[in-house]
Parts: C-alpha cells; structure tokens; sequence
C-alpha cells in the first residue's frame, strides 16, 4: 500500500483527478495483482483494481483490503464518470 500512497501524493501534488495504470506490471507491482487482465484505478484517496470475470475471485485474495475491486463491464463507466482529469 506504500506504493499507491506515492501516487496519491503525487496526483495531488499535481492536481490529477486520478491514474489509470494498464502495464500488467506496474499493477503487479503497486497491487500484488497477478492477472494478465488488469488495470488499476488510483483516486487521490482510494485505489480500484478492475478486471473480468475470470480473476474476480483471485484478485479479491491477492490485493490489498484497501483496494476496491470491480468487474470491467461496469467498473470503467462507473469510475471514469467522476474525474475531470485523468493522467
């Protein structure tokens, strides 16, 4: 959870709404997330993993309590709506 709370300090040092990392890497590396279907959605005060049905269950058990997790049919529209600025 150190890592993501970096970037939270980051966006809002930058005035970023939130990130939206897509490298399977960098998810592993920020999340613990293993999948090859992820995307992790950071906000300035939460953190969201988004994936399909096929890791739903997994991801729930390899990240943190504090990320949010949400399947890709809704997750994206629900989050995306919200920000104005995404980096």
């Amino acid at each position: 959870m150190k890592r993501i709370k970096k970037i939270q300090k980051t966006l809002k040092a930058k005035k970023l709404g939130a990130v939206l990392i897509s490298s399977p890497y960098n998810v592993r590396y920020l999340s613990g997330f293993v999948g090859t279907n992820g995307r992790l959605f950071i906000t300035t005060n939460k953190a969201h993993l988004i994936t399909d049905f096929r890791y739903f269950r997994s991801g729930k058990k390899q990240i943190p309590k504090q990320v949010k997790i949400y399947d890709q049919s809704e997750g994206l529209k629900k989050l995306f709506g919200r920000f104005k600025n995404i980096g």
